[in-house]
């Protein structure tokens, strides 16, 4: 994970600890959104070229 990845991560955690969210509203979103975001951003990264194959 590198320094962008991280500070956006530290964003939302940041977001959601002062909209003051609900325990299980987290674990929803962490379920939707997560895959989204891991699946995106390695299309993002493979269409870039930033991933290079073996």
């Amino acid at each position: 994970m590198n320094l962008v990845d991280t500070a956006y991560w530290f964003a939302v955690v940041a977001l959601l600890i002062y909209a003051d969210v609900d325990p299980w509203v987290w674990g929803a979103s962490a379920i939707v959104f997560v895959p989204i975001y891991v699946i995106g951003l390695g299309y993002l990264r493979a269409r870039l070229g930033v991933l290079r194959s073996s």
